[in-house]
């Protein structure tokens, strides 16, 4: 079964190949996004919880703000870098987040 692609589906692939994009399509993508995360994750708290559905809404919100935060948040401090590791090179991705307890550094190597 085919998938209907939206405006905001055919603007991300453009926006994804490099292509710049009036800032319209840019906020759809962006809604779109914010949108499907928000069905995904009302739906997962709301199976797994007992919470009123204002309850869910202001939890789901909460988190999405939050989790939107923390991929900004990497995306701002992304590295990468190839290194020369004894007899080879690896490849390493590098980034850090502030939490409320301290700096968390990650380093993915390959």
């Amino acid at each position: 079964m085919a998938k209907e692609l939206t405006a905001a589906d055919v603007a991300a692939f453009l926006a994804a190949k490099g292509m710049t994009l009036p800032e319209e399509l840019t906020a759809a993508i962006e809604n779109e996004k914010e949108d499907a995360a928000f069905h995904v994750l009302s739906a997962t708290v709301s199976d797994d919880t007992e919470m009123e559905e204002s309850e869910v809404v202001d939890y789901v919100t909460d988190l999405q703000v939050r989790l939107f935060g923390l991929a900004q948040d990497i995306r701002d401090n992304h590295k990468h870098e190839v290194r020369n590791v004894g007899q080879g090179q690896k490849d390493q991705t590098m980034f850090t987040v502030e939490t409320h307890a301290g700096t968390l550094f990650v380093r993915l190597s390959r």
